[in-house]
């Protein structure tokens, strides 16, 4: 496997963006032996300029005679040929750095990292089946991570690589932050995100789809399978679920411990979802808390598709554009066996448990939405994970996001 590791980071040893990359390009070493990282760095490339008249007119004839073998084509040879992209890039004054800007000018060329279809429509034509966009900032980057959003548009639209992520860490200037905290959590995440990746060398699985771009938000009642088909999804698909780790995720950031966390969702509550943007001395901890969680979902979710677990995620994320909301239910039988094989349970208490669970999952659904958690008219799709089982479950959603993305299309 090729992976080429474009380094924008113009700062050199004293960039934290730096750091984020060679932790990534550690784990992939981890994650795929054998594989053979490339790096251009930017700040070094001697060759690297804007595309002026002149360098387009030159580039122009060699595309028209077909002469890619032209030293002026070499960053765009280079990155066609690799099947995983590295990319890092500091984030400043809502900005990234030129020189990085300038690299995919030059990598944008057609005949090499793309082609015209007949309706003038661009086809990619590069091997990379994911891009991976790191960077850090100073203060927060919210919705305005601008070079990601230029990235995702040149190279997911353009030249159709199907997976681009990113990750990263912010706010790392701000008075009384904990740097090394917050570097240290972007490097968890970097980590975990590899490792929910398969091999891009391998043939895809016939139902993956060549662009993904939605997020899938799954209740799930007690014992019915939605984890594991959000996990199934996850590895069909290559875009990273979250279910537990979004508690770990609020504590790290929140100061609420887990447990707390954990158990705002299987606690009876009572209030509404709008009051969570009263002011914090109004607001009780247990709102506190669902708020911080609440935030790191939304996170979570601008980053890009990704499959999201319980915790009321098809409200959190209604504004959410590419959204799709699954519920899956079981038969009763099936979802009482799960406790009595997981927990040892009696097949009284068993049951016991299951509506116990089930019920605070409801009062905790309500108590954000003033919905009626389950129902049918808010989902995309309810499946019954009994009579097909959980992998088939996962098939019939990838099923449903490529007819919704094939309507869309048209």
């Amino acid at each position: 496997m090729k992976v080429l590791f474009v380094n924008g980071c113009i700062r050199g040893e004293l960039s934290r963006t730096l750091r984020l990359c060679r932790t990534a390009l550690a784990e992939i070493g981890e994650r795929f032996p054998g594989a053979e990282i490339e790096e251009v760095a930017l700040d070094k490339e001697t060759d690297l300029a804007p595309l002026r008249g002149e360098t387009l007119d030159l580039r122009h004839r060699l595309e028209a005679e077909g002469d890619f073998d032209h030293p002026i084509f070499r960053y765009a040879r280079q990155f066609a040929a690799a099947d995983l992209v590295v990319l890092g890039a500091p984030y400043w004054e809502y900005q990234f750095p030129a020189l990085v800007r300038c690299y995919l000018e030059h990598i944008a060329v057609g005949g090499i990292t793309f082609s015209y279809k007949e309706d003038g429509v661009p086809h990619g034509t590069c091997r990379a089946k994911r891009l991976l966009y790191l960077t850090t900032a100073g203060g927060p980057i919210l919705d305005r991570n601008c070079g990601f959003d230029y990235v995702k548009t040149l190279c997911g639209q353009m030249l159709e690589i199907p997976s681009i992520d990113w990750a990263g860490a912010e706010c790392l200037d701000v008075w009384g932050e904990d740097v090394e905290a917050r570097l240290a959590r972007a490097e968890e995440e970097i980590r975990q995100k590899i490792r929910s990746w398969d091999d891009p060398c391998q043939e895809k699985e016939e139902h993956a789809m060549s662009d993904f771009k939605y997020i899938i938000t799954i209740g799930r009642e007690y014992g019915a399978g939605g984890r594991t088909v959000a996990k199934r999804l996850s590895e069909l698909l290559g875009i990273p679920y979250y279910d537990k780790d979004i508690i770990t995720i609020t504590a790290q950031e929140s100061g609420f411990s887990e447990e707390m966390i954990h158990d705002t969702e299987e606690t009876e509550a009572g209030r509404s979802f709008f009051s969570w943007f009263l002011p914090t001395g109004i607001a009780n901890a247990n709102d506190q808390a669902i708020v911080a969680q609440a935030k790191t979902m939304r996170n979570i979710a601008r980053k890009g598709p990704c499959v999201m677990v319980g915790r009321a995620a098809d409200f959190v994320l209604r504004d959410f554009p590419n959204l799709i909301n699954v519920f899956i239910c079981g038969e009763e039988k099936d979802r009482i066996q799960y406790a009595i094989d997981t927990f040892g349970d009696t097949p009284e208490k068993a049951a016991k448990r299951i509506r116990h669970v089930d019920a605070a999952r409801q009062s905790f659904y309500h108590y954000l939405t003033k919905e009626k958690w389950g129902d049918l008219t808010k989902y995309d799709l309810t499946l019954n994970s009994s009579p097909i089982g959980k992998e088939a479950c996962a098939d019939v959603i990838i099923a449903y996001a490529k007819a919704k993305a094939e309507k869309e299309g048209q």
